[in-house]
C-alpha cells in the first residue's frame, strides 16, 4: 500500500499564459530598464546637489525603479483577473 500524494491546487500555466508573458516582457523589461536608469540618474543628481545629505531620498529613487521582479511570469498572467469591475 502506497501513501497518497496530495495534489497541489496550483496548476501549471497554459501555453496562452506563456505566450502572453513573453509578449508582455517585450515591453515590460525595456520599460523597467528605462525607469531604473532614470531613477539612478535622478538619485545621483540628488546626491550631487545636496552634497550627500539626501541619501535616503536618493536611495528611494533607486529602489523604486530597480528593485523587484524584472519579468512577468506565466503564472502571473494566468492568475490575472478575467474581468475587471470598476467601482467609482
Amino acid at each position: 500500500m502506497q501513501p497518497e500524494i496530495a495534489q497541489s491546487s496550483e496548476e501549471q500555466p497554459g501555453t496562452g499564459a506563456r505566450i502572453g508573458a513573453g509578449f508582455l516582457n517585450i515591453v515590460y523589461v525595456p520599460g523597467r530598464a528605462l525607469i531604473c536608469g532614470a531613477g539612478s540618474i535622478a538619485a545621483g543628481a540628488m546626491m550631487l546637489v545636496t552634497l550627500g545629505s539626501a541619501y535616503r531620498e536618493a536611495t528611494s529613487f533607486f529602489k523604486e525603479g530597480c528593485l523587484g521582479r524584472w519579468t512577468v511570469s506565466p503564472a502571473e498572467v494566468a492568475n490575472a483577473p478575467k474581468s475587471v469591475q470598476f467601482e467609482y
